[in-house]
């Protein structure tokens, strides 16, 4: 997926580490799961051949660059540059790049005009740092002029240690609460020790590593550059040393010995090696990662860039687009706000009287108009429709039983939400006579009419109460039976719990009186 989502990617850059007898490149490409090498190329050349040698490497990429302006990130040899990291005092605060350089060579036979000298300022602890790198000009020119040749103008130029330091960031976080760690990268007989204080180099060495050797090696560089971390300007010690690379000692490096004596934890990772493919691979990720502060050794040197080479021609193209989405979406709602107007207009043209008519006056019948139709919509929300249960109830009456008659009461909702306001009445009482049971007991039939009525959809829905209010049975007189005469009782739901009784019996008097 990587490898699919790099062939689109529109941001890349290159790589170019020149070594004294070989240059070694490397094209990245950013997508959206991480950083994606496309090319990697190594070729050997004579010193009087580096001019050809770049042209023919570079050619492919010519074209392309034209049209894509990729950034080329040049990585200059370690020995080819002095490196320094010291605490800045406040008489020097102010100082250029130039000044701080000759305060730490503090040589007289070395011309600081003769160098090309860059300087980052950070603060990892209590005390500000100024990281300063150089390397002469009379190298650093030919090199850019050989570039220049081959088409990279403005190509940024920093030393190798920063790539190998960069790319072990992206790769592995760092161990948790650790800020300033020791990164040793580890090749066939050698060895490179880098401190770093987050994104930083503030100190660095090479290291042999004799074979049977190597943890002695390792102990020896780790107590070293402790004693070296408080002449750079860094006051506390190591919190962990990262192992980056292979070999068949590093099991001892993990053990609890081992650790103990160092005092600190010992984590190894595979990559990045200390070789030209992982330091190529290291300087193309400088050239489209822009996260914190580069070196670049070429900064003074490179002519000013043209107008056309820095205008954000990317941030241009998405500014514009958005501009016409906007634009589109502004014109359609324009087409129905104006289709919108024109029909009102064509129904205020149809009506003439009404130009006649006062302002104050049509809102006054507005405001009529509106008060109607908000009763009339509040009757209907809460009106009974008594024939529906007339109809109903007496269908679901039994053979025995005769209805006597029926009492609805649904009164209209001022629609005033104040917590003394009374409310609406509303219950339905029906009154029924069923003869009585041939041994003097109440009919079987009350029961089952009950269970008739609370099963009713209609009573569900507007009363969730139906109770037998009163029963009362009447002597058989000449030609006459003995009846029993009963009235049910049907309320709404009481919205608070402790109410319910006291609207039962309420109900009940109302029954009663009624």
């Amino acid at each position: 997926m990587k490898a699919l989502l790099a062939k689109f990617s529109r941001q890349r850059a290159i790589g170019l580490l020149i070594d004294d007898q070989e240059i070694t490149l490397s094209e990245v490409a950013a997508t959206p799961l991480g950083p994606v090498e496309l090319t990697r190329r190594r070729e050997a050349y004579e010193p009087e051949q580096l001019g050809e040698v770049l042209k023919r490497l570079l050619a492919s990429w010519l074209d392309r660059r034209q049209r894509c302006r990729l950034p080329v990130v040049v990585g200059l040899p370690t020995l080819r540059v002095f490196f320094s990291t010291r605490p800045i005092r406040n008489a020097n605060s102010d100082a250029t790049p130039q000044t701080l350089l000759h305060e730490v060579l503090q040589s007289p036979t070395i011309s600081i005009d003769e160098m090309a000298v860059e300087s980052i300022r950070s603060q990892p602890g209590k005390r500000p740092l100024a990281s300063i790198v150089s390397c002469r000009k009379k190298y650093l020119s030919g090199l850019l002029v050989a570039l220049k040749e081959s088409g990279v103008e403005f190509p940024r130029v920093e030393p190798t240690p920063c790539a190998l330091l960069r790319s072990a960031i992206l790769q592995y976080r760092l161990p948790r609460r650790a800020k300033v760690v020791l990164r040793i990268f580890v090749g066939r007989e050698h060895g490179f020790a880098v401190v770093a204080a987050g994104d930083l180099p503030v100190v660095w060495r090479f290291l042999d590593l004799p074979p049977g050797e190597e943890p002695t090696a390792i102990r020896a560089v780790v107590r070293a550059l402790q004693a070296v971390l408080k002449h750079c300007g860094i006051d506390s010690a190591l919190d962990a040393v990262l192992i980056h690379g292979r070999g068949p000692w590093r099991d001892l490096l993990e053990t609890k010995e081992f650790q103990a004596d160092l005092g600190m934890p010992v984590i190894c990772h595979d990559d990045p090696t200390l070789d030209q493919t992982s330091i190529a691979y290291g300087l193309a990720l400088g050239g489209i990662s822009q996260s914190g502060e580069n070196f670049d050794l070429a900064r003074t040197l490179k002519p000013p860039p043209a107008f056309r080479d820095i205008f954000p021609w990317g941030e241009l193209t998405v500014h514009i687009a958005i501009l016409l989405c906007m634009g589109f979406f502004l014109f359609a709602r324009s087409q129905n706000l104006h289709a919108e107007h024109q029909a009102v207009a064509s129904e205020n043209a149809r009506r003439d009287w009404s130009k006649s008519v006062p302002t104050a006056q049509l809102d006054k019948e507005m405001k009529d108009l509106t008060q109607k139709v908000e009763a009339i919509q509040r009757f209907l929300d809460t009106r009974i429709v008594w024939s529906a249960y007339t109809h109903d109830v007496s269908l679901r009456l039994p053979a025995t039983v005769s209805l006597s008659s029926l009492q609805g009461q649904c009164e209209l909702e001022s629609g005033e939400k104040k917590s003394n306001t009374v409310k609406p009445k509303k219950s339905f009482i029906l009154r029924a006579a069923v003869p009585m049971a041939q041994n003097g007991l109440m009919p079987q039939e009350i029961d089952g009419f009950m269970g008739t009525l609370r099963e009713h959809p209609l009573l569900k829905r507007d009363f969730h109460v139906v109770e037998l209010a009163d029963i009362k049975s009447t002597e058989a007189s000449a030609g006459m039976k003995s009846m029993a005469s009963f009235t049910v009782l049907c309320l709404p739901k009481v919205e608070k719990p402790g109410s319910s009784g006291k609207g039962e019996k309420k109900g009940k008097k109302q029954a009663e009186k009624s």
